[in-house]
């Protein structure tokens, strides 16, 4: 008799399955996207990438510094992360939030974007709360 292990696979992009334990209200690493519970053979589940590696890895991507140009209202930005070109912009949302225009506040984003090599729509954001 087969017995089966829990896995993740992605709603946006199926390919993106994943392995984990105790991972309640996770979204996928690869982009982001909700992610539904599935069934895996046992003899598979060693074969899938382990959520919280795929998570490290992704993590030394994330952004700290964007620049974004806007050049012309129908053409898409030019955004640059971490000093490298972006293209294939699918969304870009941006805010900059103080609690009054004295003190300094924080910067939050979300890009969207295509991965060419990929072909998978990939998401780097920044979110902060402005404290006090």
């Amino acid at each position: 008799m087969m017995t089966y292990d829990f896995a993740y696979e992605c709603i946006n992009n199926p390919k993106h399955v994943f392995a984990g334990n105790n991972l309640d209200g996770v979204r996928c690493p690869y982009c982001d996207g909700l992610v539904n519970i599935i069934q895996v053979p046992t003899n598979l589940i060693k074969n899938l990438p382990r959520y919280r590696e795929l998570k490290k890895e992704f993590e030394k991507l994330k952004p700290n510094e964007i620049e974004i140009i806007m050049s012309d209202v129908n053409k898409p930005p030019k955004i640059k992360l971490n000093g490298k070109d972006i293209e294939g912009i699918v969304t870009l949302e941006y805010m900059y939030v103080t609690k009054d225009c004295e003190l300094e506040g924080v910067h939050n984003f979300m890009v969207q974007y295509l991965d060419k090599e990929t072909k998978t729509i990939r998401t780097v954001s920044a979110n902060k709360f402005v404290e006090g």
